[in-house]
Formats: structure tokens, sequence, C-alpha cells
């Protein structure tokens, strides 16, 4: 025991259960920075094993009568010390899982977008369709309004079918760009009105 504190141990504890604040304030001096290591091998942190420790002295003082049979300081502080770490990391890992869960929720919030009433959305449609290159229209309302395969279109327009699947592709991407810069991004009533 350090000779700056006047009792033994076994005293000390008996004077603290007598609530001698003295008493109590050397026996947190003593044990303090060996709490705190068993804290912090547990919780990992030194913001949590702080806490830890305030926790174990504060329930040291709550149940300061029961001391007086105390064969172990070391054993019964290590005890305590031992459940408060798992109750803060109980708590700790709560905390984490509401945050996500508020992460979580907000992420959602800010990812749904109203969509647009169809009809709007087949006007921007319209409205982008208007502005692709007359080959390229030709093409994409031949595949859109009259269902006609790829052969079909390439002998309608005297193309080949590869430049009809490009026009197709190249048209589709202007479309979904256009719809983007207007925050309209649900692929499915995209690819609906599209084929409608």
């Amino acid at each position: 025991m350090n000779t700056d504190y006047p009792y033994s141990e076994e005293k000390l504890l008996q004077q603290v259960a007598q609530s001698d604040a003295r008493a109590f304030e050397q026996l947190f001096h003593l044990y303090k920075q060996r709490v705190y290591q068993v804290a912090l091998q547990m919780v990992k942190l030194a913001q949590p094993a702080e806490e830890v420790v305030q926790e174990v002295f504060i329930s040291l003082w709550h149940h300061r009568q029961e001391l007086g049979g105390i064969q172990s300081v070391t054993a019964y502080l290590f005890r305590i010390t031992r459940n408060k770490a798992i109750d803060q990391l109980r708590k700790q890992t709560a905390d984490a899982r509401m945050k996500q869960a508020m992460w979580l929720e907000i992420s959602e919030k800010e990812m749904v977008f109203p969509e647009p009433p169809a009809a709007e959305l087949q006007q921007l449609i319209n409205e982008v369709i208007d502005t692709l290159p007359p080959k390229r229209k030709e093409i994409f309302l031949l595949s859109r309004n009259h269902d006609l395969t790829y052969k079909e279109i390439a002998d309608k327009t005297n193309t080949s079918i590869n430049t009809v699947k490009t026009h197709l592709l190249l048209a589709v991407r202007e479309i979904k760009a256009y719809l983007g810069r207007h925050n309209y991004t649900c692929p499915i009533l995209i690819a609906i009105t599209l084929a409608a």
C-alpha cells in the first residue's frame, strides 16, 4: 500500500463503510488507475473507460455500507468494473444501433422522391424525343410505336441491325439523362413509359 495513505486497505474500507469522505477519496486515488486499465481493456475507448471509472466509484459510494465485509478490495472492484464495463458496452451497442437506425431512416427519406404522374413523365419523354437527331428519332419511334424487330426497322430505314441497336441505345440514354436532369429517376416507371 502507498505510504501517502494513513489507513491500511482493510481500515480504509471500514472508514468508507462509515461514510468517511476522506477515506473514500483515498480509496479512489489508490484504485482509479487500475479500474481505468481494466475498463479500457474491455471497452477499448478512453472516454467510455473514464465513464466506467466514475460509475464504479459512484456505485461503491452508494453501496458503502456493504464494504465492511469485503475481504479483497481488488476482487470487489474488479467485479464492479467488469459489470459496469459490460453495461457500457451494451449502451454503446444500443447507441450504435440507434444511430444506424436513424441514419437509415434519414437516408431512406432523402432517397425517396415522389414520382411524377405518368402523363407528366410522358410529356418529358416526348420533349426529349423531339430533340433526337432525325434518324435516331425515326428508329426509336418505329421500335416504340410499332413494336418492330431490329431487322424490320433496319429494312424500313435502309440501315444495318447494328446501327438500329446503336441508335436505340443512344436514344434511351439521352431520354434517361434528360429525365435525370428533371429529377425523375425511377427506372421501372421510365421503362414502363418508354415501352408504352
